[in-house]
């Protein structure tokens, strides 16, 4: 009796009706524009190098462009005051550097 009862259950979920109940809502996006108008993000890396040439912190950051991703670079050199310059990649191209800005004692 029990495994009558099961197989009627399964039967039942299987249905249309029941799938369609089940099934989740569409996503609403808001104000997000549509995927063809979205501006395409690049990862970069930013490697702080040490004036040992180490380095022992970076950050990976998704931007825009790459004015986006210097913006990035100048906050890092201020946060990282052991950093003598941070170099920005963008996957296997080296993009630019940002050097220290060192104020020498007078």
């Amino acid at each position: 009796m029990v495994n009558r009862d099961i197989w009627s259950y399964g039967r039942f979920l299987a249905g249309e009706e029941e799938n369609q109940r089940l099934r989740p809502p569409p996503i609403e996006y808001g104000s997000d524009p549509p995927v063809e108008n979205r501006v395409p993000m690049q990862v970069f890396t930013f490697f702080c190098v040490e004036p040992d040439g180490s380095v022992p912190r970076f950050d990976v950051a998704p931007f825009a462009d790459d004015q986006a991703a210097r913006r990035r670079a100048f906050e890092l050199i201020d946060m990282h005051h052991r950093c003598d310059l941070i170099e920005v990649w963008r996957g296997s191209t080296r993009v630019f550097d940002v050097p220290a800005q060192r104020v020498a004692a007078a």
